[in-house]
């Protein structure tokens, strides 16, 4: 793991999202037409293809604070994307 980092919510850990190696990491807040409100999540993309880890709704107020760390484990990412996939998402092995 060369760099991870660490996504708290309102003082609760999330994720701890990184990759073995090169990539990015990315923390959005998003909306969309299906959500009831802004959301966040964390994406990573790699050669492999695109992971995302934890995603939560947020409501005004809420706090989000990212933590840059050094090497260590990851969390595993709820849903991967691999480029060589035509079906899109797979299930993390």
């Amino acid at each position: 793991m060369e760099y991870r980092f660490q996504v708290v919510v309102n003082g609760e850990v999330r994720c701890i999202a990184g990759f073995d190696g090169p990539g990015t990491l990315m923390a959005c807040v998003s909306t969309a037409p299906r959500s009831a409100g802004p959301f966040f999540h964390v994406i990573g993309v790699n050669e492999l293809g695109v992971s995302v880890w934890a995603g939560d709704d947020l409501t005004p107020g809420d706090c989000v604070a990212f933590t840059l760390l050094g090497p260590g484990p990851i969390d595993p990412p709820g849903r991967i994307h691999r480029h060589s996939d035509p079906q899109g998402e797979l299930p993390e092995a």
